[in-house]
């Protein structure tokens, strides 16, 4: 796995923004978080994500990498089968 693969999450974030954003029709926090939560289906470079009926968590694989030797090694990939509700 190299470096840019990690890239894809941050893009992934930015478009969750920009959905919020243009879902809100407002740039104020209150509005875009609330938006945020009725998300479904933002298309991502990590697939679709859908914040909908989730508590604030999306339904998302995880994947842990490690830094050994100055590289990054693929250690898992789960979706976790508990995530606590966001507050």
């Amino acid at each position: 796995i190299e470096g840019p693969a990690l890239a894809a999450v941050g893009a992934d974030a930015v478009r969750i923004i920009v959905a919020a954003v243009e879902a809100a029709q407002s740039f104020k926090a209150q509005d875009i978080t609330a938006a945020l939560a009725g998300l479904e289906n933002v298309a991502g470079i990590t697939g679709n994500i859908s914040y909908k009926g989730v508590g604030g968590v999306p339904n998302k694989a995880v994947t842990i990498i490690a830094v050994e030797g100055g590289q990054f090694v693929f250690k898992k990939e789960f979706i976790p089968s508990y995530i606590p509700k966001f507050q």
